[in-house]
This record gives C-alpha cells, structure tokens and sequence, in this order.
C-alpha cells in the first residue's frame, strides 16, 4: 500500500490527484472495449466517477498564474471514462443516472476551463444519445442555455461539438 499522504503537503496532494487522473485514464482506455465495460462498472468505478466529477467547483477561478483550476484534469479524465462506459451501453448509461452523475456534468458545462466543458459536454451526449429519461434529466438540469450558449462562442472551433450534443435530442422529442 502507499505511504499515508500529508494533506499539508503539497506534493502529495498533487501527486493524489495524478493518481486519480492516470486511473480515470486508464479506466477510460479500457472501456473502449464493449466487453470491458459491465467489468469496470461492477467493480464499482462508476460511482467513485461520479465523485471526482462533483469535487470540482465549475465556477472557481483559474490559478493567478494561468493554468486549468485545481482539478480540472482530473474531472476532465472522469468525464471521459464515463464517456467510454456509456458508449452504446443502455444499462451503464441508467447507471449513471442512478448514481447522480448527471447532475455534476450540467454543473461542469459552466466551467471556466474549456477542456472541462468540452468532456462534461461529450458525457451528456453519449448519456443522451438513446435513453429518454436520460435526455429529459440532462434538460430538466439546465444544459440546453448554457449549450445555446455555447453555439455562440466567439472560438468557432473552441465548442464545434455542440452541434453535434443537439442531434440525439431532435429525434427525442425534447427539442
């Protein structure tokens, strides 16, 4: 086992944080593979997730010295692994709902870090593609303004994937 980290010490923090930022990585990897997702999922990864997707604040300012806020890498990678598991998954995708994860990844729209958006953005998609109450939960959060807002964007390239988030919902019924 790892030695007990110092939560006064700044490293171990930091080095805590890439840990849970490689295993989000790693576990996002292997979900690619269909047959690899139930595992994952039943051996619990979706709710430690979910988790690290609420720990980040969405609206905390960036570092004085520029950089991604504290964690964002982390949520970012978290985000993605969900991604993964979802992926034409009917059953993990009920299991994030079941597991709060929706709620977090609305939250993460309103991020200052565009990297962050754009991962929370892609897991509501993959959540949404297929799945009603999936789609009724992430409008009845509050998405659609903030991803409205987002087709606006002066960076035309910075949120081009919005379109896209839009295209499961027109053939729901919601939009």
């Amino acid at each position: 086992p790892p030695p007990p980290s110092n939560p006064s010490n700044k490293n171990d923090a930091h080095s805590g944080e890439d840990v849970e930022k490689e295993a989000c990585f790693i576990l996002g990897l292997l979900a690619i593979k269909q047959e690899h997702q139930h595992a994952i999922a039943d051996a619990g990864a979706l709710p430690g997730l979910v988790a690290l997707l609420g720990r980040h604040c969405p609206t905390a300012p960036a570092p004085s010295g520029g950089g991604p806020p504290p964690g964002a890498s982390v949520v970012r990678r978290a985000a993605d692994a969900i991604t993964n598991l979802a992926h034409e998954n009917v059953v993990i995708k009920s299991r994030v709902r079941a597991d709060g994860g929706i709620a977090p990844l609305v939250a993460l729209l309103e991020s200052p870090d565009a990297k962050v958006q754009r991962a929370a953005a892609g897991a509501l998609r993959t959540l949404a593609f297929k799945n009603e109450e999936n789609k009724n939960m992430i409008v009845e959060g509050g998405a659609l303004p903030t991803l409205v807002q987002m087709l606006k964007s002066d960076d035309p390239g910075e949120f081009s994937f919005v379109p896209f988030f839009f295209s499961p919902l027109k053939f729901s019924g919601v939009g």
